[in-house]
């Protein structure tokens, strides 16, 4: 991608920039940190497996085993957040999820994921869980599938922020409320 500049950064700029982000693990946009509720606000790393620009859709895997998938299951709002500190761009989303387990979604994309991703969803504890010495029961394949989810997020709105010299700049959009793309204070 060529050096940003506030007169290029758009709505189709940031969904390319997530688009690539999706589907090259060398994007600086392929990682992202999500925040979501609990008695205080969690946060937590995920990888950015999917992207469809024209429903407005970001997508990444977990345990259904873990934390943030029960957290989620029950209050589905979601915010992620990328930064890129080549293009000193930063974009949140904000939205709700739709989680999937055990469906044609989850199928596809299992059928698609790499043997090294399925690894993770084969250890036989729960995230989190205190693991004893010396255990290392991984599960079969059929039983790893069991914990996979795909969480889907619905973006309602965006919030872009440029740094730059001079004076950073700040963008949004709302899909919800039908704000199209306006610049607004940093």
């Amino acid at each position: 991608m060529d050096k940003l500049n506030a007169n290029t950064i758009d709505e189709t700029l940031i969904w390319r920039c997530l688009y690539t982000g999706a589907h090259s693990r060398h994007s600086e946009y392929h990682i992202a940190t999500i925040a979501y509720l609990d008695i205080v606000p969690q946060l937590t790393t995920v990888v950015l497996r999917d992207v469809n620009i024209e429903k407005h859709l970001c997508a990444f895997h977990t345990d259904k085993r873990s934390y943030k998938w029960q957290k989620l299951h029950v209050d589905p709002k979601l915010t992620m957040l990328f930064y890129s500190p080549t293009d000193k761009l930063q974009i949140k989303l904000y939205g709700k999820v739709e989680i999937h387990s055990n469906n044609s979604s989850c199928e596809e994309k299992w059928a698609k994921s790499r043997a090294m991703s399925k690894v993770c969803y084969q250890q036989a504890g729960i995230p989190g869980e205190i693991k004893k010495p010396g255990e290392n029961n991984l599960l079969s394949l059929e039983q790893a599938y069991e914990n996979f989810s795909v969480i889907e997020l619905e973006v309602e709105n965006i919030d872009v922020l440029f740094l730059q010299a001079g004076g950073n700049r700040r963008f949004y959009l709302n899909y919800k409320n039908k704000i199209s793309w306006t610049e607004i204070y940093p």
